[in-house]
């Protein structure tokens, strides 16, 4: 038997862990590995790290709205005396433990978290989230599609 080591996961991570198990049979490090080869499988490209300084070989997720920012990318949202955050994946923006195919979706999700509803919501993405890492620049400097529709 392996070395086994702890790692801490969200519970929205778990949760999606959860479903691709089957009871009574996987546990969570059986589950973690048949992601891992399936990936390892299908995977032509290498991985960049969440916290690589560089971004010249990142895979970009690009939104329909012309968006391309680099998958693993931070973003953040101060609202209201809180930063929310959310991550940049190869489907689009995750938040909250769900998946925002445009950054304005995203946005406006994190003001209902924050108690803000309805209209008073509505947010544009691009100035409501700001890149954290691994691209320390305002949004607007990291590579995009030069098509600039509003959200």
């Amino acid at each position: 038997m392996s070395e086994l080591v702890t790692v801490t996961i969200s519970k929205p991570v778990f949760e999606r862990l959860q479903k691709l198990a089957a009871p009574l049979v996987d546990t969570t490090d059986t589950v973690i590995e048949r992601l891992l080869s399936f990936w390892e499988s299908r995977s032509t490209e290498k991985a960049t790290p969440i916290n690589s300084s560089s971004t010249a070989t990142s895979v970009f997720w690009k939104s329909s709205r012309g968006d391309a920012l680099p998958v693993g990318m931070e973003l953040r949202g101060p609202y209201l005396g809180k930063t929310f955050t959310a991550q940049v994946e190869r489907g689009g923006i995750r938040f909250h433990g769900k998946l925002y195919e445009n950054l304005s979706p995203a946005a406006t999700a994190a003001k209902n978290l924050a108690g803000t509803k309805g209209k008073a919501a509505n947010t544009n993405g691009r100035d409501f989230l700001e890149v954290s890492r691994p691209c320390p620049r305002p949004m607007g400097s990291c590579e995009r599609s030069s098509s600039k529709s509003s959200h």
